[in-house]
């Protein structure tokens, strides 16, 4: 709206409206004095007496007049109503009420409110600029690596109300020599000046930091040094006085010491520390601050001391390669080959895996599968085979298939075989041989998972758990490359053995017994026919001799030779006992 003053009143406005008024009408109105006393300028603890004049308008054009005063101030003034003519003191939210208010939010607070009437108003306001106060949150990491240790300071100043030119810092003269301030647009000079170090402690120097402009607000300051460590032989421990950084003209200071972790030498502070206390270096560190390699943490408020002591281990060498779980299945077919798969869930570090096959191997197309998906097997040394990991993490568990047919294996199935020798934990072997072989037995490292079916007077292995239940426990929660083992056609008589660290070579061979069914049970009979015939002219005490050596032949062949006997006893082996 237009505005000017009246003649002969500089001190009354006269606005003019733009149309008629009626009804609410709302006026805001922004008037401004440059305050220029030297004591709101800096904090000299004294108090300036402000008379604030209240906008009011002219008795003469209104009939009644009531109003509300707000008075607004920075954090960086203290200030308190020293004069009250006419208000009445209320809460600044309530004097807001109903008013649409040209007051940024955020950027001053309200110190003080008031109500006033038709009577005359007169308020005048106590001033004082408060001195800064000062807050210093100190991050100490220390890093110990082979002949040296590290450290990083992060000095988190905060200054409240009013800023400040410099900060002063000290520091252990050994630190101060090789130190650097990493914050940019941060400066430091060293204190010469004995009246501005009065406090300072022996074998301490004192540093004033500054920046391009007064600190004000939050401000980083970060600082830098390394310390020589002498050579650690394996099994020894030193001891690491940890340096303190000690901010001096503070209202505050409190810090945090974080350990971090080193590769080979183990750090654990000492018993004999002093005003620290243990935090969680994972939790419990202060905002915005990182630190995934921390061992141990501790927090601190007014002056602590610690010590360090550092041991060096030496590393071993671990296996880069981990089978976790393994299902090699075997099917022996009616001429002289074997059909082979096998399968591990295994983690690696390595690029690439030497596998050795046994015997005469033959590959069909595409015979490595990792998660399901085809990889070209490489052709290693000595008849080795190399299989390509390239993209999978050591972190990740994966999937290889192989399939391959052996020729000449007969009955002796032997593993492939890892010349690397990773850590590999348990090896099931799933085996089918031919419905017309009887199972007799077996040798080598090997525990058979097996239980016999009985129907009438005859028995038959099978294993104990299902092929699709191999295949599921071989997989895992791994999902890739799951469906594709079911592909692998069996067929005939299953067995199940397994073994633990399974022995690399023909040392760890399963050898299988197994002849014709029919052949064994011809075999049975006859032995039976043969006995039934020359005890013909026996006697009976003759006879019972001998039924009597017979039962007790079994008795030892089920003892020792449990799955000959059980493949002996039939209906076939029934007849024959009835024959003698």
């Amino acid at each position: 709206e237009a505005h000017q003053r009246a003649e002969g009143h500089p001190e009354r406005l006269v606005v003019t409206l733009a149309r008629q008024a009626q009804g609410p009408v709302g006026l805001a109105v922004r008037l401004s004095r440059r305050l220029a006393e030297p004591d709101l300028l800096a904090p000299t603890g004294k108090a300036v007496a402000l008379p604030l004049g209240l906008p009011r308008a002219d008795p003469e054009a209104v009939l009644r007049e009531n109003g509300r005063l707000v008075v607004y101030g920075p954090d960086s003034l203290r200030l308190s109503p020293q004069q009250t003519q006419g208000l009445r003191g209320i809460a600044p939210a309530v004097a807001v009420e109903g008013f649409v208010s040209s007051q940024r939010e955020g950027e001053e607070r309200p110190a003080m409110a008031f109500a006033f009437g038709a009577d005359p108003v007169a308020l005048t306001v106590s001033a004082e600029r408060r001195r800064p106060h000062l807050t210093v949150g100190q991050l100490l990491v220390m890093r110990i690596a082979s002949g040296v240790v590290r450290f990083e300071a992060t000095l988190q100043l905060q200054v409240l109300y009013s800023g400040v030119s410099s900060l002063r810092l000290d520091l252990p003269e050994a630190v101060a020599a090789v130190a650097r301030v990493t914050s940019p647009g941060i400066r430091y000079r060293v204190i010469d000046d004995p009246a501005g170090r009065a406090d300072l402690l022996p074998g301490m120097v004192a540093w004033s930091l500054s920046g391009d402009t007064e600190f004000l607000g939050g401000v980083p300051i970060g600082v830098v040094w390394e310390m020589p460590l002498a050579q650690l032989d394996v099994g020894s421990t030193v001891d690491i006085a940890v340096p303190r950084l000690v901010p001096r003209g503070v209202d505050r200071a409190w810090g945090q010491l974080v350990l971090a972790k080193a590769e080979s030498i183990e750090v654990t502070p000492a018993e004999d520390r002093r005003g620290l206390r243990a935090i969680d270096p994972q939790h419990d560190l202060m905002p915005g601050a990182r630190a995934g390699d921390a061992a141990h943490a501790f927090e601190f408020h007014d002056g602590w001391a610690l010590t360090v002591q550092a041991t060096r281990y030496e590393p071993k060498d671990v296996k880069a390669t981990s089978i976790e779980r393994g299902l090699v299945t075997a099917v022996v077919t009616r001429g002289d080959l074997t059909s082979v798969q096998a399968v591990y869930a295994m983690r690696s570090a390595r690029q690439r895996l030497t596998v050795h096959l046994p015997g005469e191997v033959d590959f069909d197309t595409q015979p490595l599968h990792i998660n399901g998906r085809p990889v070209a097997l490489e052709q290693g040394a000595g008849g080795d085979y190399v299989i390509p990991l390239t993209g999978q993490t050591p972190q990740a568990a994966f999937l290889v298939e192989l399939r391959y047919t052996v020729r000449g294996q007969g009955l002796a199935i032997a593993p492939p075989s890892f010349p690397e020798e990773p850590a590999a934990q348990r090896l099931c072997l799933s085996l089918y041989l031919p419905q017309e072989r009887a199972y007799l037995g077996h040798r080598g490292p090997w525990n058979d998972e097996i239980v016999w079916t009985i129907r009438g007077f005859s028995s038959w292995p099978r294993g104990r758990q299902s092929q699709a239940g191999l295949q599921a426990w071989v997989a895992g929660p791994l999902t890739e490359g799951r469906d594709r083992l079911a592909s692998f056609a069996t067929d005939g008589r299953h067995l199940l053995f397994a073994t633990l660290r399974p022995i690399p070579g023909p040392e760890g061979a399963l050898r299988v017994a197994a002849v014709s069914e029919v052949l064994l049970r011809a075999v049975v009979v006859l032995v039976g026919l043969a006995l039934g015939l020359a005890l013909l002219r026996s006697s009976g005490s003759r006879r019972a001799v001998v039924i009597g050596a017979l039962f007790c032949a079994g008795l030892l062949a089920a003892v020792f030779v449990p799955s000959l006997s059980r493949a002996c006893l039939s209906n076939a082996a029934v007849a024959a006992g009835l024959v003698v």
